[in-house]
């Protein structure tokens, strides 16, 4: 007499209640849903003076020439500091690039 072999299958079962009718009548897996990715944090915005601290801190490092966008950057946070008084755009340029070199010790 032959012994049944009553050792789990290697195929998992899929459970009734999820199986899903067939046009061709067999029961077939419904579709796995893709899983949405988890939101990823963004960055904070940069406010003016966050990056005038960077950029300053980067300078004192490496004693360079300001760069332009750093100029730009103490620029827009002297003329903010002002109350935005129109007309001053030079006068902020010259101040904020005198204030970059001294920071480093250019001047």
């Amino acid at each position: 007499m032959a012994r049944r072999n009553n050792s789990k299958s290697a195929f998992k079962q899929t459970p009734p209640s999820q199986e899903v009718p067939h046009p061709t009548g067999t029961a077939t897996k419904p579709p796995e849903t893709p899983r949405p990715e988890p939101p990823t944090p963004s960055a904070a915005p940069s406010t003016a003076a966050t990056t005038v601290a960077m950029a300053v801190a980067a300078a004192r490092q490496t004693r360079t020439e300001p760069t332009r966008e750093e100029i730009t950057a103490r620029a827009k946070a002297l003329w903010e500091a002002s109350g935005r008084k129109p007309g001053r755009d030079q006068q902020n340029w010259l101040a904020a690039e005198r204030q970059l070199r001294k920071e480093r010790g250019l001047l």
